[in-house]
């Protein structure tokens, strides 16, 4: 009898309070629908506190990611740099707004990567796979990696098929700051130092 008429009071009230939208979210499931005032008050704080930091925690992002594009279409996998300033245009016969170029001595449709002053990229044949670091000041190789000789790499087996344009090189090889990984379309994976030692290898 206590529970009764201790509850069937608490709900008109409970209604006068709040919204609709509040009581139907209560019910059922135990959890009173008026909210304490100094939690409305810590709850406004927090969020006030969360615009102030903002900007500075974004400053420190773009500060971090300064000459980094760690893996395909950049740190944030949405292709945009906010703290840089491209050239809007560039064109490789005249030499507007190139640095230098250069050839790879494979074909290769992986996206480069960036980290410091070295740029990544791989190239691949029917022969074999390769991993390039190359200067950012000069356009010359500092090592070529060559993807050769993993341990559970099958002795006999095809390669698999991929159309011409695309390739064996098409994976955007990655690295975290440590070390780099590429992968090819034959099941290749290695990992090696910013110095192309291999770390370790997988045959996938």
């Amino acid at each position: 009898m206590l529970v009764e008429r201790a509850s069937r009071p608490a709900r008109p009230k409970t209604v006068e309070r709040v919204s609709r939208p509040a009581k139907s979210n209560s019910v059922g499931t135990g959890v009173p629908t008026y909210v304490p005032t100094y939690v409305l008050c810590l709850a406004q704080a927090i969020v006030v506190l969360c615009n102030l930091l903002a900007p500075a925690a974004a400053q420190k992002a773009r500060i971090g990611t300064e000459n980094r594009w760690p893996g395909f279409r950049g740190p944030s996998g949405l292709g945009v740099v906010t703290d840089r300033n491209p050239p809007l245009s560039f064109d490789a016969k005249t030499g507007e707004n190139i640095k230098w170029k250069i050839s790879l001595p494979k074909h290769g449709m992986s996206s480069p990567i960036v980290w410091g002053s070295q740029v990544y990229l791989t190239g691949a044949d029917e022969e074999s796979r390769q991993l390039y670091a190359i200067d950012t000041e000069t356009g010359k190789l500092p090592w070529t990696h060559d993807v050769q000789g993993l341990e559970d790499e099958p002795s006999e087996g095809t390669l698999p098929k991929v159309l011409d344009e695309t390739g064996y090189a098409a994976p955007t090889p990655t690295s975290d700051g440590r070390f780099i990984a590429a992968v090819f379309a034959t099941g290749e994976l290695v990992c090696v130092d910013f110095k192309g030692t291999r770390i370790c290898s997988k045959h996938l």
